[in-house]
């Protein structure tokens, strides 16, 4: 039994058993979405739900008779924020009898600027299946997100999560499957904040605990063999010299970083991220098996610009390639080549090991069509050494 559970509403969603009536719920089904969310809206939403480090907890008294022989009593959920403070991270899991706690799915929610709303992906720590989706509504009373699910068995769903704050502390989300041409409603779940308790995900254990861990190799963290083709990579990378001579600066920052998510079903991503202030990162994101789409994806964003980035990878032995879309906001301006204006342009980035300790990157931007060397300084390979010391 499936259970599509998103991070922005915190819902959990399980199929309604058929040839049952459907279920009536208090909160209404939306037929339109709004064209686009404040950003101000949004971070202020993002801070409403991880005030204080807190959680969140619901029951699943009302359908443990339905879910049958060893369903959750109750379940919980927590997230963060990533560095950038525009897109959060979290999990959720299920509480059993005699106080049992499994991890079932990972989330990742940031900006796209140029759709001006927030968009939400989630995977199952089984790796079965994953789901991507836009946040059409989203106001002080509550929000709406619709999410694409796609299976390793090839079939894919749909659904939406209608959600409504009762107070700062408690909120009610109903679950809805797009089935025949229309919402048919599924259940509702009242979640209220917590404090404190059997907590198994978040900054304080992120980086520990069993099948995780923050540098280390696949075969430590056992997790999923479609992602062991970043595993030469695994670590922080110092900037390159050039780029250190040039701007001392520089050398604050590593100019990219690799490491396991829990359970080995995600690799998250770090561009320029800061060795001291992780808040000062410019680009994170994380990579993650596609199941339809046979490949490994990734999404993330540029923290300082809202952009928005989208792609996937090429493996080789000992290199990886990049391919992927920049999505910029409407009113942004390069410094550096204010003739580019096109709002989405696509990119190439080319990571290949030379020795255990330094890869040399290349990076292209695609122009009428051809793969041209961007900037034009990495017409020749710039060359990136392994930190001493990983994040």
């Amino acid at each position: 039994m499936r259970m599509p559970v998103t991070l922005l509403p915190l819902l959990v969603l399980i199929p309604p058993l058929a040839g049952t009536e459907r279920p009536t719920t208090p909160l209404a089904i939306r037929a339109a979405l709004t064209d686009t969310i404040d950003l101000s809206r949004y971070r202020a939403d993002l801070l409403r739900r991880t005030r204080d480090g807190s959680w969140w907890w619901t029951s699943n008294e009302a359908y443990r008779e339905q879910d049958g022989e060893g369903s959750a009593e109750a379940y919980g959920m927590r997230f963060w924020l990533a560095p950038g403070a525009i897109s959060a991270i979290g999990c959720l899991w299920s509480i059993h009898d005699g106080g049992l706690v499994e991890i079932a799915w990972h989330f990742q929610q940031g900006w796209d600027g140029t759709r001006g709303r927030p968009f939400v992906y989630q995977a199952h720590t089984s790796g079965t299946g994953s789901g991507f989706g836009y946040v059409g509504e989203l106001t002080r009373k509550g929000g709406i997100l619709d999410q694409d699910f796609w299976w390793t068995d090839g079939t894919t769903s749909r659904t939406r999560h209608d959600e409504r704050w009762i107070d700062d502390d408690t909120r009610v989300g109903a679950s809805l499957t797009w089935r025949e041409g229309e919402w048919v409603p599924n259940r509702s779940y009242t979640w209220e904040r917590r404090r404190g308790g059997n907590v198994p995900c978040g900054p304080s254990n992120e980086t520990r605990g069993e099948g995780e861990g923050a540098t280390a190799s696949s075969s430590e963290v056992d997790g999923d063999p479609r992602l062991y083709g970043f595993d030469p990579f695994i670590g922080s990378w110092d900037a390159p010299e050039a780029l250190v001579e040039a701007n001392p600066s520089s050398a604050d920052f590593y100019a990219r970083s690799w490491s396991w998510g829990p359970h080995g079903t995600v690799v998250k991503l770090g561009e320029t991220v800061h060795k001291e202030d992780p808040r000062r990162t410019v680009f994170e994101g994380q990579a993650f098996w596609h199941p339809v789409r046979d490949r490994v994806e990734f999404t993330g964003y540029n923290a300082r610009m809202l952009f928005f980035f989208e792609g996937y990878y090429e493996f080789e032995p000992g290199a990886l390639t990049r391919v992927y879309r920049v999505h910029y906001p409407p009113d942004f301006v390069h410094n550096t080549f204010p003739e580019l204006t096109d709002r989405v342009r696509e990119f190439r980035r080319e990571l290949r090991l030379i020795a255990p300790d330094v890869l040399e990157q290349r990076t292209f931007m695609r122009v009428d069509g051809e793969w041209t060397p961007w900037p034009t300084r990495n017409a020749v390979p710039v060359r990136v050494r392994r930190a001493e010391v990983g994040l």
